[in-house]
């Protein structure tokens, strides 16, 4: 300890040895006068610690890990929403002058129900819903077989040019298309096939009901099934164009800017199809 003498103007110092201190020494007066001179008193002091410090640089970095793990949350979880908003407002339309007539081809499989009133099978949703949402609300442009081809042509060959004029090939896979091992099986792979030769056409699964094992599946589909982008179809959770199911087909949809896509954002909320029961 060091103490000024303010009359003689010299540094002081007095020195107290102790040889063991416990907690309960604290806060007790030591004399420090052991061989009769000046008296002083000696009173120990817990030395500060660097735990406050800890604490405050720990606290500001629980907050920063909080808050950016929930940022990162907020992101995963609104990320097909942001992607559509930035599509909508910043995006070029990527259709223009790329050769293509068609939005996206769409391959379903007939229904093998024959009450089909109050049921959304998949050719109903592929003829019907995908048109009123896809087409109506969203300008797209599909090819659907029976309706934008004319017949008396060669299958295999309609089928191939439909889908090459086609910037996008949607599959609407069931277990009546997997039975259908001849035609519907073959407008996935030949769609799988121009995606690889050209990788701006792409190929949309859409699993419009409860497939089988997927061991039991011919090898081919198995291969798409583990390798291509696939929506589920969930009944009338799906039935808004606000559903998510909507937002993710959206999000694998080619960018394409026109005056339905503002009409739509102010529908999306609002529009539910009557015929989904």
């Amino acid at each position: 300890m060091t103490v000024e003498n303010t009359l003689e103007g010299y540094p002081l110092i007095l020195k107290a040895n102790l040889n063991k201190v416990i907690e309960d020494d604290l806060g007790i007066n030591f004399p420090q006068n052991s061989q009769g001179y000046s008296v002083g008193i000696l009173r120990l002091q817990e030395k500060a610690s660097n735990t406050h410090q800890i604490k405050i640089i720990t606290i500001p970095i629980s907050v920063i890990f909080v808050a950016t793990t929930c940022g990162c949350i907020g992101i995963y979880t609104f990320w097909i929403e942001i992607v559509l908003l930035y599509r909508h407002y910043c995006s070029k339309d990527e259709t223009i002058n790329d050769g293509k007539e068609f939005d996206a081809f769409v391959s379903y499989a007939n229904s093998s129900s024959s009450d089909t009133r109050d049921t959304i099978t998949e050719d109903r949703f592929a003829l019907e819903l995908l048109p009123a949402v896809l087409e109506k609300e969203y300008g797209y442009k599909l090819c659907l077989f029976e309706r934008d081809v004319l017949p008396g042509g060669a299958y295999t060959e309609d089928v191939i040019l439909s889908i090459k004029k086609s910037r996008r090939i949607i599959i609407v896979l069931s277990p009546n298309y997997i039975a259908l091992t001849g035609s519907r099986i073959f407008e996935l792979m030949t769609g799988v096939n121009i995606m690889f030769e050209n990788f701006k056409t792409k190929v949309i699964l859409i699993k419009f009901s409860p497939l089988p094992e997927i061991n039991t599946l011919p090898q081919n589909v198995k291969k798409a099934i583990k390798v291509l982008p696939e929506i589920s179809w969930k009944g009338s959770k799906s039935s808004l164009p606000s559903s998510k199911f909507w937002k993710q087909l959206r999000y694998y949809m080619p960018v394409k800017k026109n005056s339905h896509l503002s009409i739509a954002y102010s529908k999306e909320h609002e529009t539910e199809y009557k015929f989904l029961v």
